[in-house]
């Protein structure tokens, strides 16, 4: 199966947070460590924090964290939700 890039970085941020637990990480953070353009992870994240799996803090030294356990985040959700509106990545 091929993944098209919004759920690709979908999961990588998740991924990314989900491998950060006990603090916050922010979307150049996680941007930076796969190498991928900033603006694409914060929508990601945007679109992640609208379907209740990551929290966001604002502010000095804020970020986003998983809003839920890690065992109640379903990949099938995930890939849903990049798969059926992809083109928020374009």
């Amino acid at each position: 199966m091929k993944l098209n890039a919004k759920t690709d970085f979908l999961y990588r941020a998740l991924i990314y947070v989900a491998l950060h637990p006990g603090r916050l990480a922010t979307a150049r953070e996680i941007a930076e460590a796969y190498e991928l353009s900033h603006h694409h992870i914060a929508r990601v994240c945007q679109e992640l924090i609208r379907h209740g799996v990551l929290e966001a803090h604002r502010g000095r030294g804020g970020g986003v964290r998983l809003a839920r356990k890690p065992d109640e985040i379903k990949l099938g959700e995930l890939l849903y939700l990049g798969e059926t509106n992809p083109k928020v990545i374009d």
